[in-house]
């Protein structure tokens, strides 16, 4: 025990000694999913602007409303329809950032490399880049990185608002399997529950009586008459019944003998 104590208590000191750059790296990932989709939304705005060369004002409306659409289908549709509207709004997300790619590679060459718009691209090209040549085993993913573009309004702002409106819903974004109760019994477990209960079923089958299928399942409270007479227990024959007046003793009796069959199950159970 004292040696389980140790280690439980060396587990959770090494646990909490967080080195600063661990720390640094989980105020980045908070900020980035606080700013997110402010900043998405902003980028689309601008994106708006250079593809299809409207102003920001009239950018700005086009983008809000489908936010908006989706705001209000979250507050008061259910999670199906949530999904259905994200569905849609997405499609046309996606769309958009098609031609938003385009606009961009066509402001690129009129403006040259070192413009803003051109600069945001290739950073946010790069660090895809980056991050594949430092893991080498996931490097085949890097063709993906357009259709990772397209979908960035959906993942980073739409999903960021139905999770917020869904956090009661557990069953989605994670990676844990539904658990079915008693899977994780093991097979022995199993057969020694199907002997107990075999057991217990040829107990009852001993402590029914000969003729007890004679005995009807009624409840009510029990009756005597002043006169009786019966035949071998096969049928009884009351006159002038009343209700049977129940002793002390019979009642302490009964309560010994139900405690005495709680006990013979136990020991059976532990056998």
């Amino acid at each position: 025990m004292e040696d389980k104590w140790k280690t439980t208590l060396s587990t959770h000191d090494r646990d909490l000694n967080l080195d600063l750059p661990n720390i640094g790296s989980l105020v980045i990932m908070m900020a980035g999913s606080i700013l997110g989709p402010g900043t998405i939304f902003l980028m689309l705005v601008g994106a708006f602007v250079s593809a299809f060369k409207i102003g920001n004002m009239v950018s700005f409306e086009y983008n809000i409303i489908p936010v908006f659409i989706f705001i209000l289908t979250c507050s008061f549709c259910s999670a199906k329809i949530q999904l259905f509207m994200a569905m849609i709004i997405s499609t046309v997300y996606g769309l958009v950032m098609m031609a938003v790619v385009v606009g961009i590679a066509l402001q690129i060459k009129e403006d040259g490399p070192l413009a803003p718009a051109s600069m945001f691209f290739f950073v946010f090209a790069g660090e895809l880049i980056i991050a594949g040549l430092l893991h080498p085993r996931e490097i085949n993913c890097l063709p993906a990185m357009l259709i990772y573009y397209i979908t960035v309004p959906s993942m980073y702002m739409l999903l960021i608002l139905y999770s917020l409106f869904n956090m009661n819903n557990i069953s989605w974004g994670t990676r844990e399997a539904p658990v079915t109760p008693g899977a994780d019994k093991t097979k022995k477990e199993i057969e020694e529950e199907k002997k107990k209960a075999e057991e217990e079923a040829k107990l009852k089958k001993k402590k029914k009586p000969f003729f007890g299928f004679l005995q009807g399942n009624n409840k009510s409270p029990e009756e005597e008459g002043s006169i009786e007479f019966s035949l071998a227990g096969l049928f009884k024959c009351m006159l002038c019944t009343h209700p049977k007046s129940v002793d002390d003793k019979l009642q302490l009796a009964r309560i010994a003998e139900s405690i005495n069959s709680i006990g013979r199950r136990i020991e059976m159970i532990e056998r």
